[in-house]
């Protein structure tokens, strides 16, 4: 029983989990893992608004938009969440991986791209 439920709730948010668990290997990875990233400056932020904007945007698609008495819940869920997993993941880099570190401007561009995710799905897909 409690497989089938776990396995219906990887099922349903698949692509949620999935850019979840690649920004956690590429948070966490060693910086060699890299060689081969050209040295553009700012490159390294980009990158991050990009992950949350399409982790952010899964989340929101897979959960879909929720009739008004839950969009807390949902607003929580698909905004809070991701926003709170980026400083969660600044501050297990700065702790526990080193040579990798915490940086507020990875914190802050990962909190863009989950606005950018969130919205650019309600403006291109819901349109309201």
């Amino acid at each position: 029983m409690y497989f089938c439920k776990m396995f219906h709730f990887i099922k349903k948010y698949i692509f949620s989990i999935s850019a979840a668990a690649i920004i956690f290997y590429l948070s966490t990875a060693s910086p060699s893992a890299f060689p081969t990233v050209p040295r553009i400056p700012y490159l390294d932020k980009a990158i991050h608004v990009i992950m949350y904007m399409i982790l952010a945007a899964a989340l929101a698609w897979e959960i879909k938009k929720p009739v008004k008495p839950a969009m807390t819940a949902y607003y929580i869920i698909v905004i809070a969440l991701p926003i709170f997993y980026g400083g969660v993941l600044e501050l297990v880099q700065e702790y526990f991986f080193p040579p990798r570190t915490g940086d507020w401007f990875d914190f802050l561009a990962d909190t863009a791209g989950v606005l950018l995710g969130y919205f650019l799905l309600k403006l291109i897909i819901w349109k309201n």
